[in-house]
């Protein structure tokens, strides 16, 4: 079977509580598949899927592609599509990103991939991080340093800028205010990593 037939196979498999059908091509996309297939893969995705063993499975599928072909690449191909698990997938997003800041193995590679996709991909990467503070408070380390290594890189005017912090308040409603003004001020005026580049 094609895997282009195969992909169209599990996502209407996802609806439904073939298990035994959905792991026989998953295997199929294992043995056949590369990193080119990543992006098939996260769309597959949902939150609504019937059987979460399902996304489970396939999440497992992403990761064993990217230890079987370079850690580096297959983070960085990985993180390009975030914003398609997004779309209707979110919750596995978390997982997915959870998994990257807490494992050693990835950790390293994670930190520097993220700052060479686009802003769009970032601020999803600092709106998920803002979950794994909320629901796994026990990686704030991990969560701080994320934080702490995205560049933005797109110019804004103090208008734009005002509007940023205002949004990045509402990031961490949940938390303290002097967490929220640490942050702020490492954003706008300390020497780390986090740096926008302002322009009047």
């Amino acid at each position: 079977m094609e895997l282009d037939n195969a992909f169209k196979s599990l996502d209407a498999l996802r609806y439904g509580d073939d298990i035994e059908a959905s792991d026989e091509l998953l295997i199929e996309v294992m043995a056949n598949g590369t990193l080119n297939n990543l992006k098939n893969l996260c769309y597959l995705l949902d939150n609504d899927v019937k059987e979460p063993y399902q996304d489970e499975a396939i999440m497992q599928v992403i990761f064993y592609f990217i230890d079987k072909n370079g850690i580096y690449e297959g983070l960085y191909e990985l993180i390009k599509n975030y914003k398609i698990i997004n779309l209707r997938g979110d919750f596995w997003l978390y997982k997915i990103n959870l998994e990257c800041i807490q494992n050693s193995t990835y950790k390293e590679c994670y930190l520097d991939i993220i700052n060479k996709v686009n802003d769009d991909i970032k601020q999803l990467i600092v709106l998920n991080t803002k979950k794994i503070l909320e629901y796994n408070p026990e990686y704030a380390d991990e969560v701080g340093e994320v934080l702490h290594s995205i560049n933005f890189n797109k110019s804004i005017s103090k208008k734009d800028k005002s509007g940023f912090k205002v949004g990045m308040k509402d990031v961490f409603s949940s938390q303290d205010e002097s967490f929220f003004e640490a942050f702020l001020k490492d954003l706008d005026f300390r020497e780390c990593k986090v740096k926008i580049k302002a322009r009047d």
